[in-house]
């Protein structure tokens, strides 16, 4: 069967990617494609036209103005409609709906064992999470780094491999709750994992899940969703530079929650910036970067420890946030950063848990501020922070760096030991990293029926 020019334009087989090459160095990269047994094919040059210009065997078959097909496409405009529900969820009164006296030993291993925060060694150990021995950091930190090697095919390379990240992220209940927040704070996310590696963000990827586009109140969660990753891009510098739509995901109890998945690549540019998310040396001093945060809706503390899946979620301030993250950046390129880890759901109770989650399984010792709800200060979600662990004598000069930045940052505590310490005032939270790990490993099969 012969496909027409229309038909092969159109076309949505999988799989597929377009890209511009230097002229001069079509051979590089067919080899490059050759190498991995991948059909490469020579179809068009770029012009200044613009226009687009199809021609099958010689035959003009096409030919449209670009703009036309880009900045100037039209625009498919659905009725629209703020879901009626939206002020009824978003309403929380934590001091009056949460009781004070918490059991915070017993929430921490809760959360760990919630599905959504739970180690995913069980999935991916199933597949070639290694990437050919080229992977630096394998899955389980903050993003995924692999090493991309030059191979003596020259260019630009010199042979010195280059390292990229990798990092997926979404957080649903956020986004049933604000989508415009809720995506916007996806892609930030998203962008701050590669950031704790010691990465640059590139560029994103979109898989836009959601029900029923026919619903005026699924097109305006789908429509502020898009408009929310739009602000994000721009104040990253992230180009989408593909992405898909999943659209009519529901069942006779309605559409799925909000779900605009995000995935971001980024680079590093030096072996030795390279940051894993686990603490790594005993006797390191640890710093909370970004400050304590308050923000509970949202949360999965709430959600987990007392079925609430309500409020408004964390406001993310991208000005803020993309300080936040070049100033990260900017002390692991001092060389001073063991590791670092951002606080995402669960908060920092859960990402000092998540740091001690090292081949060593080393514990830590931390102090949270008096007068503060302990649960309010362990789990709450608020945007923008992160734990690094750095050499004790540096610390002091690295936050006097991170405050010039205009970014908070405070000593709260040591890496050692084969506990995870918390203490406030008289009172101290104390759990064994293994008794944590095993909660945080162990749910996943249970859960899965493995």
């Amino acid at each position: 069967m012969v496909m027409t020019p229309y038909e092969i334009m159109l076309s949505e087989s999988q799989e597929r990617m377009l890209i511009i090459v230097r002229k001069g160095r079509e051979d590089v990269v067919r080899q490059i494609f050759s190498k991995w047994d991948l059909d490469a094919a020579e179809i068009g040059f770029v012009t200044n036209t613009g226009h687009l210009v199809v021609k099958n065997h010689g035959q003009i078959v096409a030919d449209i103005p670009a703009r036309a097909l880009a900045d100037e496409a039209p625009v498919y405009q659905r009725e629209a409609r703020e879901p009626a529900n939206l002020a009824k969820i978003q309403r929380l009164d934590f001091e009056k709906e949460v009781s004070t006296s918490a059991d915070i030993e017993s929430s921490m291993l809760q959360l760990l064992g919630d599905a959504t925060i739970a180690s995913k060694k069980w999935v991916y150990r199933q597949y070639d999470h290694m990437v050919r021995n080229g992977a630096v950091l394998l899955p389980g930190s903050d993003a995924a780094v692999v090493r991309i090697h030059a191979d003596g095919l020259g260019g630009e390379w010199n042979g010195e491999p280059k390292y990229l990240a990798m990092a997926v992220d979404c957080n649903a209940q956020y986004c049933g709750l604000d989508p415009f927040e809720g995506a916007k704070i996806a892609a930030a996310e998203c962008c701050r994992n590669l950031t704790m590696t010691g990465a640059v963000p590139l560029a994103l990827t979109d898989n836009l899940n959601f029900g029923n586009p026919h619903n005026p109140e699924v097109f305006w969660q789908l429509r502020r969703s898009v408009e929310g990753l739009r602000e994000a891009c721009n104040a990253f510098e992230t180009p989408v530079t593909g992405g898909n739509v999943s659209l009519y995901n529901q069942s006779p109890r309605g559409a799925i929650l909000p779900t605009p998945t995000v995935g971001v690549v980024g680079i590093i540019e030096d072996e030795k910036h390279i940051t894993s998310s686990h603490f790594m040396w005993g006797g390191d001093a640890i710093l909370l970067v970004g400050g304590w945060g308050s923000e509970m809706g949202g949360t999965a503390y709430l959600r987990v420890m007392h079925g609430i899946t309500r409020g408004k979620p964390p406001v993310l301030d991208l000005e803020k946030e993309v300080n936040f993250q070049n100033a990260i950046r900017s002390i692991i390129r001092l060389g001073e950063v063991h590791s670092a880890h951002d606080l995402s759901e669960g908060g920092l109770a859960v990402a000092l848990a998540e740091s001690c989650f090292s081949s060593k399984n080393l514990g830590c010792e931390v102090r949270i501020p008096d007068g503060m709800r302990p649960d309010v200060t362990l789990f709450n979600e608020s945007q923008g922070r992160a734990v690094l662990t750095v050499r004790p004598e540096n610390a002091g000069a690295i936050i006097d760096i991170l405050k010039s930045k205009g970014v908070e940052a405070a000593r709260i505590g040591m890496v050692g030991g084969v506990r995870l310490e918390i203490h406030q005032a008289t009172t101290t939270y104390s759990w064994l990293v293994a008794e944590l790990r095993q909660a945080w490993e162990e749910v996943l099969p249970k859960w899965l029926g493995s």
